[in-house]
């Protein structure tokens, strides 16, 4: 699994397309202070971010001036050639949200107002197994459950680009061996409507009846993760 990190703060030069996908380099310093008998952080750090195109283009990464502040989060990466990156250490984002200042009148940072999702798989997704739709059962909980459209559009936003789910779902044996969805219904909808067969799981050794009371009883509201 890579190394996750997240950054704040402004670009110290334009963002600049190359190939598929935005570049800039963002510089950010560390703590001033650190625990007793550890070495202080490094003053400052220049990171060069690698967006995609798509989400770029949904946050404005084109005209954005360089004083506007972000929220990125992603993977380092350390393999780059120089002529790629030219800060000391590389980030491949997979979200980036702009921040303004709060609308209360103070002072303090920041709420992300946009932000942009980029589809990317997880090594959880890329190891899971795989089981055909048609042989889950679906607990009487969800059935009937009025999905959020807005969640809803991002699971099918990723099938769209990937043909796949962005996370397993989870199943749960009984004690006839009958496998039943119990986290995910959102993606089993989504799954079916795209036509996929089959579908990345996890397997929780149960017990099914656990579930079935964290569950509780059918339900119009959004339960569905």
């Amino acid at each position: 699994m890579g190394a996750k990190i997240t950054l704040t703060g402004s670009v110290t030069s334009s963002w600049r397309q190359v190939a598929q996908y935005f570049v800039a380099d963002l510089e950010t310093g560390g703590s001033s202070t650190a625990p007793a008998g550890l070495p202080l952080p490094s003053k400052n750090i220049t990171y060069t971010v690698f967006v995609s195109l798509k989400a770029g283009r949904k946050v404005g990464l084109e005209t954005a001036p360089k004083d506007k502040r972000w929220v990125i989060q992603g993977e380092l990466c350390l393999d780059l050639p120089l002529d790629q990156c030219s800060g000391e250490i590389g980030v491949v984002a997979y979200q980036i949200s702009e921040m303004t200042a709060k609308a209360s009148g103070t002072t303090s940072a920041a709420a992300s107002v946009s932000t942009a999702t980029v589809p990317a798989f997880n090594s959880d997704l890329a190891q899971a197994p795989t089981m055909r739709l048609a042989e889950l059962r679906i607990p009487e909980k969800f059935l009937g459950s009025r999905l959020n459209p807005v969640k809803t559009q991002a699971v099918r936003n990723f099938v769209a680009d990937h043909h796949t789910i962005d996370k397993p779902i989870t199943v749960c044996r009984d004690e006839e061996g009958t496998l039943w969805l119990v986290d995910g219904y959102r993606r089993y909808v989504v799954a079916a409507e795209a036509g996929l067969t089959d579908v990345p799981v996890h397997e929780d050794p149960g017990p099914l009846g656990r579930w079935l009371r964290r569950l509780g009883p059918p339900s119009t509201n959004d339960s569905a993760s």
